[in-house]
């Protein structure tokens, strides 16, 4: 089986990379990139870019799927929309002409910041709030029409994580502490099911304190103090 990988050099790319060597079933993997001097080693290069949407022409021919797992996340709505969605519907459109199956990832920011306790698949509309996410679920609405699947990460972390992890350490530092488990609030949830890259199990937020023994506190939405501490240290954390 050959794969076409996008995003090979970013946080979940290099993740997805390192398990395709790995699988004896995929024959060859090729990543889209603007050069060789930006690609992984190893690994042949196809030259593309998804913001310059004429040069992934033919991109997808050979490959029995592509996995897309690149992704602007900035806040440059021009940006957003050029690689997210027109380039994503590009990418689309080469699959379809060469009958490339498509995998791509998302972010579960496209239901908007919730909360959205206990909800199932399809209970939740989307209402994207960033340029990023709104520019994602466009890009979704391509793959899903070439027959594609997309893939919803939540809040994700693991080895090259320069973003969820230092900002929720922030948080729990100007908070001193976690929320008590236990109590409502810190019920697992859709937004509340975090996934370390490398692995194919959520963790809750329970086991989120365990692993990196952090303080509990009772409940800071309760406390008078936790408002301003919790805009300021966990805001941003919400997938993009």
């Amino acid at each position: 089986m050959e794969i076409l990988l996008t995003g090979a050099t970013g946080f979940v790319g290099t993740a997805v990379l390192a398990r395709l060597r790995t699988m004896p079933d995929v024959t060859r993997v090729r990543v889209l990139s603007r050069g060789p001097d930006r690609a992984p080693r190893g690994v042949d290069v196809v030259r593309g870019d998804l913001a310059e949407t004429r040069t992934i022409v033919g991109a997808a021919e050979g490959a029995d799927v592509v996995i897309h797992a690149a992704g602007y996340v900035g806040n440059d709505p021009r940006m957003a929309t050029s690689v997210n969605d027109a380039g994503t519907r590009a990418l689309a459109g080469e699959c379809t002409r060469s009958g490339a199956r498509l995998i791509a990832v998302s972010t579960t920011a496209v239901y908007g910041p919730g909360p959205h306790r206990l909800a199932r698949e399809g209970e939740v509309a989307m209402h994207p709030v960033s340029a990023a996410s709104v520019s994602r679920s466009a890009g979704e609405a391509h793959v899903l029409s070439a027959g594609g699947t997309v893939v919803r990460a939540a809040l994700t972390y693991g080895g090259g994580d320069r973003w969820f992890i230092p900002t929720a350490l922030a948080g729990v530092r100007a908070l001193g502490g976690w929320w008590a488990v236990g109590t409502r609030a810190s019920r697992p949830s859709m937004s509340a099911r975090w996934r370390r890259r490398s692995s194919s199990w959520p963790l809750t937020p329970g086991s989120f304190l365990t692993r990196f023994s952090m303080p509990q506190t009772p409940n800071p939405r309760r406390s008078g103090r936790c408002s301003r501490a919790w805009r300021v240290g966990l805001g941003s954390t919400s997938p993009r």
